[in-house]
């Protein structure tokens, strides 16, 4: 429930008839999604499952062509990460971590980014199946209308989430917005 709580918080997606997307995708059918689930120790020693809603973003690959290796990734790799920590220990400087909830589903929407930095992302849509559907149907009254009223529903992303292959840059982008709101 928190991690479907979060796509409809962030408002990720909303409800759109599967044969108006395909025919606004250009043949592109709704990708498919699993449930990926892991342990997190909690700081009192007790265990809890965590939940992450994740699409496939494998099947994009007709929006990308072949070559699925062209896609823009701006993390850090171990050699920065030491890079750093050397640099604050040298100079004495105080190391920070932070954790983001629900990171990609924050990021920036498609639509923003092609006005901003003319990024044309073509669109990309799931069909959640079974109980799923009824708890984002329990969790949203918009999404349990349009759920209601659609004869062949799917959810139509307006934003990146775990698994496809431009979430990484939506949220950099979006994090980088709002680190210069702050400075400037």
């Amino acid at each position: 429930l928190k991690e479907l709580q979060s796509w409809v918080d962030t408002e990720a997606g909303f409800v759109q008839e599967e044969a108006e997307y395909i025919r606004e995708s250009k043949g592109q059918r709704p990708i498919p999604y699993r449930w990926v689930l892991t342990w997190k120790q909690q700081q009192d020693g007790s265990w809890v499952v965590k939940a992450r809603l994740c699409l496939k973003g494998f099947a994009e690959k007709h929006f990308y062509g072949d070559d699925a290796t062209e896609t823009y990734s701006p993390t850090a790799t171990r050699e920065a990460h030491r890079t750093v920590a050397l640099f604050a220990v040298k100079y004495g400087f105080s190391l920070a971590t932070m954790d983001v909830g629900a990171a990609f589903l924050q990021g920036l929407t498609f639509k923003k980014v092609k006005e901003e930095y003319g990024i044309n992302r073509p669109p990309c849509a799931f069909t959640p199946k079974g109980e799923d559907v009824e708890l984002f149907r329990q969790l949203s009254p918009a999404i349990n209308k349009a759920w209601g009223q659609a004869r062949c529903p799917t959810i139509r992303m307006d934003k990146c989430a775990y698994g496809l292959k431009d979430a990484v840059l939506l949220w950099h982008l979006r994090f980088r917005e709002c680190i210069t709101q702050e400075l400037g």
